[in-house]
């Protein structure tokens, strides 16, 4: 019997690493609802929602921040599957640098994850100017 080799130990032992890391931040995913603004605020970093889609469609979601927002940049967004592989990714397709995706999908489940990556650390940062909305819709196809 051979030893098992440092790389492959290592490769498994990233591979469990995501795996644990992607369940355990689909745990703390925040629920989103079709059709429901969703309203919030992020300093930097990202947020997780998970979205269930129950009938074949083209989805449609888009980050709203407030027009006196005078920060660089807006919000960036990833569509992920359940199993946290990206479907697709939008920066600034939206109105204000924000980001606008527009997707078709088949039923399950699915992430949407929120980033801004812009960093807020000091008391320049207006919390309403860290404000956004989330709109989402479902369009028949």
């Amino acid at each position: 019997m051979q030893p098992i080799k440092p790389a492959l130990v290592l490769l498994l032992t990233i591979t469990l690493a995501a795996c644990v890391s992607w369940s355990a931040r689909t745990n703390q995913a925040s629920e989103l609802r079709l059709g429901q603004p969703h309203y919030g605020q992020l300093a930097s970093g990202s947020r997780l929602y998970r979205l269930e889609i129950e009938r074949p469609g083209t989805l449609t979601i888009e980050a709203i921040t407030p027009t006196t927002r005078n920060l660089p940049g807006g919000y960036s967004a990833r569509l992920l599957d359940d199993a946290g592989q990206l479907i697709v990714a939008d920066e600034e397709s939206g109105e204000g640098a924000n980001f606008r995706i527009q997707q078709a999908l088949t039923p399950g489940v699915y992430y949407l994850e929120l980033r801004n990556d812009f960093k807020c650390s000091s008391g320049s940062c207006i919390s309403d100017n860290m404000s956004f909305k989330l709109e989402s819709r479902l369009r028949r196809d």
